[in-house]
């Protein structure tokens, strides 16, 4: 299977690789039930995330939307797996997203897999350790979608 993800910030343009040991195995089967359905999901002290994935096999990438608590949209996260995936999704980031790259050029991870992150404007409202939380769940359900493939 893959050894990393590329994981892209698009509001920072910036990009890191994300390695398959970062996650334990236990994490990666709790984010499972989150591969093809949607979940509330309460984290810490009433902080709640709305999870919606949205897979398309048939362009092998999916869609992650997160909500907060106030139901608005705070994040989406975009995953590739294929070449496939990788041209059908990335067009739609640099069309829809460029916006919010403050001025910053976005280039397109080197291989697949990789991900991108999209913080969206209501994302101000969260705290910083909401924000950590929401960023260090980008790639456990990444990596949860990718182990379901096999």
């Amino acid at each position: 299977m893959y050894s990393h993800i590329y994981h892209l910030t698009v509001n920072t343009t910036h990009v890191r690789i994300a390695p398959r040991t970062e996650v334990h195995p236990q994490v990666i089967e709790m984010f499972k039930k989150w591969t093809y359905t949607s979940k509330i999901e309460e984290f810490s002290s009433g902080f709640e995330l709305a999870l919606q994935c949205h897979r398309d096999d048939a362009n092998e990438c999916a869609e992650l939307h997160v909500s907060s608590n106030s139901e608005k949209i705070v994040a989406k996260v975009f995953l590739a797996w294929s070449q496939k995936g990788d041209s059908f999704l990335w067009p739609r980031i640099v069309a829809g997203y460029r916006e919010y790259c403050s001025g910053q050029v976005l280039r397109k991870p080197e291989s697949v897999p990789w991900l991108a992150a999209v913080l969206l404007p209501a994302s101000a409202s969260l705290k910083p350790y909401q924000l950590e939380l929401l960023g260090g769940l980008e790639p456990c359900w990444a990596w949860a979608v990718l182990e379901t493939l096999a």
